[in-house]
């Protein structure tokens, strides 16, 4: 089991964290590139053209900024190729890192759980930071062209410190509720359920999983998210783009059903200990 305890969690780590950060470089540098769109820049970028026009070239303004913007596009890309590298190292390991740990614990259900669980960790991790969906409204303005009216990134988190900032204190709440905390609490209690040294723990754990999983919106907030999209592409002066970081929300959703339900079969046989129908025992 070298690969499962001294090689895949630190790796993970380590491209997760390179994940969160080309991601969100990468997101930043094309947020400064859709000032160069927006009413100001257009503005500014048309002066200079007509500058540049009337000087017969010997003014270079326009073409420096048309420069300037090519080159943080391109440094954007290459924060975004860079995420995708990273994401997809992660991905193949992870994939490894699960045919291997299926295959040496076909009959300890008890690992499976908990290496999938520690494994959804990062996902959430990754999840809750990095960007999730881009939003960007634009409109023909005559003389200056398409003007970029509002280009916006959001993640889980950014949007919880949005909210925070325009007092929208409820909805912050809301979100950070079912989004950070119930998963966080949720992961604890699956760890603690899974730990050979809680067994006096375990059925308590499983109870509160089971009461917690029934308010869990985690689902709810992906299929909203799909749904914000569709309705942004469909408008003509708007798009949206879906960021890496859903795509890790979803993984961890669905990492952590599979490891709930791997974990609701270790229910105790005895009914009435913790509420839930007897189960076949699991050799551990």
């Amino acid at each position: 089991m070298l690969l499962v305890r001294y090689v895949y969690y630190p790796c993970a780590i380590v491209l997760a964290c390179l994940v969160i950060a080309y991601s969100q470089q990468a997101a930043h540098l094309m947020q400064l590139a859709s000032q160069a769109h927006s009413l100001q820049g257009a503005t500014e970028l048309a002066l200079k053209s007509l500058l540049e026009t009337w000087s017969f070239s010997l003014y270079s303004g326009a073409e420096d900024m048309r420069g300037e913007y090519g080159e943080i596009v391109a440094r954007a890309n290459f924060q975004q190729r860079r995420a995708a590298l990273a994401s997809w190292a992660l991905a193949g390991l992870t994939g490894a890192q699960l045919v291997l740990i299926s295959f040496r614990n076909r009959l300890r259900l008890s690992a499976v759980a908990w290496h999938t669980t520690l494994i959804s960790t990062i996902a959430f991790g990754v999840g809750i930071v990095a960007p999730m969906l881009t939003v960007l409204a634009f409109s023909d303005v005559p003389i200056l062209g398409t003007v970029v009216l509002k280009y916006d990134t959001k993640s889980i988190a950014s949007t919880i410190g949005h909210l925070l900032g325009s007092g929208n204190f409820f909805l912050a709440l809301l979100i950070g509720l079912f989004s950070i905390i119930l998963p966080v609490i949720k992961v604890t209690l699956m760890l603690v359920a899974l730990a050979p040294a809680m067994k006096r723990s375990r059925d308590r754990s499983l109870a509160l999983i089971l009461m917690i999983g029934k308010w869990s919106m985690a689902d709810v907030y992906v299929v909203g998210v799909l749904v914000a999209f569709l309705a942004f592409t469909t408008d003509e002066l708007s798009d949206a783009r879906i960021g890496i970081g859903l795509y890790y929300f979803a993984t961890y959703c669905i990492l952590s059903l599979t490891a709930a339900h791997i974990v609701m079969r270790m229910a105790p046989k005895a009914p009435g200990s913790s509420g839930f129908p007897p189960e076949p025992a699991i050799r551990e």
